[in-house]
């Protein structure tokens, strides 16, 4: 771990900075995408093997439960002492969560695109933007999570 002359409110306070920054850039990419699939692009009307558009819906939920799965096992299998335990660990599987969430809305994506099939890329795009608002870093989220992986450690 780098040395840091910050204390560690300090550095919680800039990571948490950080994240939502990262935070706002990914959602701002949903709605870019979603806009792009309603209103920009037009769906492919010569389709030589059609793609069932389940398959997109199967994918995306499989990429919003990987990003609740990976993230809580890169925790697990974090080595840490107690005294070393900051936010700062926890930037890596907020990283996973939000590309993993993102996923779904690319799903989304790619179901109106090659499938034109409204109400399928409408519920990825849906579960995507839910899942991700829950996701909004705040300090007490953090912390709590902090506490929580001290505690599995002391145990």
């Amino acid at each position: 771990m780098i040395q840091s002359t910050l204390s560690n409110s300090e550095n919680d306070t800039k990571m948490l900075q950080i994240m939502r920054l990262i935070w706002f850039g990914i959602l701002s990419s949903h709605f870019v995408l979603a806009f792009l699939a309603f209103k920009i692009v037009e769906p492919s009307e010569v389709v030589r093997n059609p793609i069932n558009p389940q398959l997109f819906f199967g994918l995306g939920l499989i990429a919003i439960i990987a990003s609740f799965v990976i993230p809580s096992l890169l925790k697990k299998s974090l080595k840490l002492p107690l005294d070393q335990m900051t936010v700062e660990i926890l930037f890596t599987p907020f990283i996973f969560s939000l590309a993993l969430n993102e996923a779904c809305a690319i799903m989304g994506f790619l179901t109106k695109v090659h499938t034109n099939n409204d109400q399928i890329s409408s519920a990825l795009f849906l579960i995507s933007l839910i899942v991700y608002l829950s996701r909004f870093p705040t300090e007490s989220k953090l912390k709590s999570e902090v506490e929580v992986m001290k505690n599995m450690k002391a145990k």
